[in-house]
Parts: structure tokens; sequence; C-alpha cells
């Protein structure tokens, strides 16, 4: 087991237990009840997460094993999308975490002859610090059902592409059906990339072209020997320059995604118009038609594609550039932000003599 252990039981020792005696209703003040206890949260924490994670690849069993598609984490584990190379993987790490929750719930059971006397009745005790522990994993706990939710929703995804099959479109409308998905694709991209600038604004981690500006617009080719008033003045002047034409860039590069999104948009419903015409004759017994099934499943498929965006993508791409910026951090001259700067002049300071 790669177990580590989580944050609320490596910091702030005092917290932690400040915490707990408001949960066990108990003053823990002795040593030995608190290295106890310290023990069994480890344990305890260690049981809940095997158990999260159980549930979550018995579902990847289930439904993988039903609609034959895995969870995209099976086939990069696996390094196969062969079928049944996937379904014995899953098979064979639901083993992995079944025995290594038996070997926890035995530690458990071993390290409970050890409880200090005068402390709660262990039932009492395990209840309290087990719903401390559920408490803590709330995040790793709504993580994981997020997960199997987008897994969820591939398999959906797939299930409504099959009605839209059943429909036996003809060869133009697959044409048409293929040239909107492709729309809202590319649409779909542009959105990404707008919401990685707006991830990048939010760490103050602008992309290079915004440093190249910097020095083009306002090379620091002159530094005042003095630093007098008039050359604090020339320096405030050139951060002003260099801010203001950094956030007319950066509303450029705004209005050059919202133009393209809209763009896409406009040239999407000019074809789903056209799409709608063409179809309106294929209509099945319930009188459902082609083209309300294409809606059903092209909406769906940009709620689970944004949904993949936020939850998965950007999460991803906002770690990789904290990793990139703490990296250049050391190396690379302080730049100017777009964000609003307090500016203490020290010369001309009221309380300064």
């Amino acid at each position: 087991s790669n177990y580590r252990l989580p944050k609320y039981l490596t910091k702030a020792p005092n917290l932690l237990f400040q915490n707990l005696r408001l949960q066990l209703k108990h003053k823990l003040n002795k040593r030995k009840q608190q290295k106890f206890i310290h023990s069994r949260l480890q344990l305890l924490d260690q049981q809940q997460r095997l158990d999260i994670h159980r549930n979550l690849w018995q579902s990847y069993l289930t439904l993988g094993s039903e609609q034959q598609i895995w969870h995209k984490q099976v086939y990069k584990r696996a390094k196969t999308n062969e079928h049944e190379s996937c379904q014995q993987f899953v098979q064979h790490r639901l083993i992995e975490l079944h025995q290594q929750y038996d070997q926890c719930t035995t530690a458990l059971i071993t390290q409970s002859q050890l409880c200090p006397p005068k402390l709660l009745p262990l039932n009492i005790l395990d209840h309290n610090l087990k719903e401390f522990v559920q408490l803590q994993q709330k995040y790793l706990s709504n993580k994981i059902n997020s997960r199997l939710t987008r897994y969820k929703n591939i398999i959906h995804e797939k299930e409504l592409f099959q009605t839209l099959s059943n429909y036996h479109p003809t060869v133009d409308q697959e044409n048409t059906i293929d040239q909107l998905v492709q729309l809202k694709q590319k649409q779909l991209k542009v959105f990404e990339e707008f919401l990685q600038l707006e991830t990048r604004v939010s760490i103050q981690f602008l992309p290079e072209d915004f440093d190249n500006l910097e020095y083009f617009i306002a090379p620091d080719l002159y530094s005042p020997l003095i630093q007098d008033s008039k050359a604090i003045e020339f320096q405030q002047q050139r951060y002003k320059i260099i801010q203001e034409a950094k956030r007319i860039w950066l509303n450029i590069h705004v209005d050059v995604y919202e133009m393209k999104y809209k763009e896409y948009e406009h040239r999407y419903q000019q074809d789903l118009k056209r799409f709608e015409f063409n179809s309106s004759n294929n209509l099945q017994q319930n009188e459902t038609s082609l083209f309300n099934c294409f809606l059903v499943y092209i909406d769906h498929r940009i709620y689970r594609l944004k949904q993949e965006i936020y939850y998965e993508k950007l999460p991803v791409y906002r770690r990789k550039l904290l990793h990139h910026r703490r990296h250049l951090k050391s190396t690379k001259k302080k730049l100017v932000t777009i964000f609003p700067t307090i500016i203490v002049d020290f010369i001309h300071h009221p309380f300064i003599a």
C-alpha cells in the first residue's frame, strides 16, 4: 500500500487534538491517550480511504463489464485498450484493495488491545473517530463521486449515440452530424483556451508574449543614478505605461476568444437549421425526430466535455503552471503585473523627516 498520511494528521497537532476534544467530548490531556488516538486515526483514515477506492473500482468493474467501456484510468494503468485485459486488471486491483482493507482491519483489532484506561469505551470512541475521519475526507469522497459521474456520462453518451444511429441517417445526414459535432468541438477548444488564459491571470503568470511586450514598449534603457523625485516619477510612469499596455493586450486576447466562440456558434446554428429541415421526415413511432435525438446527444456531449475541462484538464494545467512559475521565480526578473499595485513614495512620505 502507498498510503501517505493526510495533512490533517501531519500538521498542527495542537489544533488536531483541540478538534478531537470537541468531537469526543473528552480532555485527552495524557500523552499515552493522544498517542493511541493518533495511531488509531491513521488506521481508520487508511481503512476509510481503502473503502472509498474499493467502491470506486467495484463500480469500474460493474460498468466496464456491462458496457465494455472502461474508465480512462483503467486504460492508462492497464496499458491496453483490450476489454478482457482491462477487466482482469480491475479484478486484480480489487483483490489488492480487499487484502489491504482486511490488513487494516486486523491492525485495528490488534491496536484496540492497547487502549488506555479511562478513555471512552472502544465502540463509542471508534464511532466518533470515524465521523471525524469522514468529515476530513469529504473532499476526497466528493472528488471520487465526481470522477464516477463523469465516467457514467461517457457511457450514457455512447448510449445516446447508439440511439441516434438507430434512425439510420442518410450519408448526407451523417456528414452533417459529423460537421456539427466538429464545430462544437472547435468551439469548446476555444472555450478551454480562454479558461487557460483566465487561470494564468488568476495566478499572475501571463503568457510569454506579454513579457515580450514589456521589453518592447518600454525597455529599461536608463536608470537614474540619483533616486530623487524625478527618478521615481520616471519609474512610475514607465510602470503605468507597461501595465496599461498589458491590460489592453489582455482585453484584445479576450475579445478574440469571444469572437471565435461566437463565430463557431453562428456557423453551428446555420448548419443546425439546415439539418432540422433535412431530417424532418425521419420520424419513429414515438414521433421523436432524428433532429431532436441529435439535440439530446449533443447537449449531453457538450456538458460532459465541459465537466472534463473544469475537473480534469484545468486542475492539471494549473498545477503545471504553478510548478513552472516556481522554477522561473528564482531566475526571472520581476515583471509588471496587470493587477492594481500600491506605490508608496518614500521621498515625500508625510511621516518621513
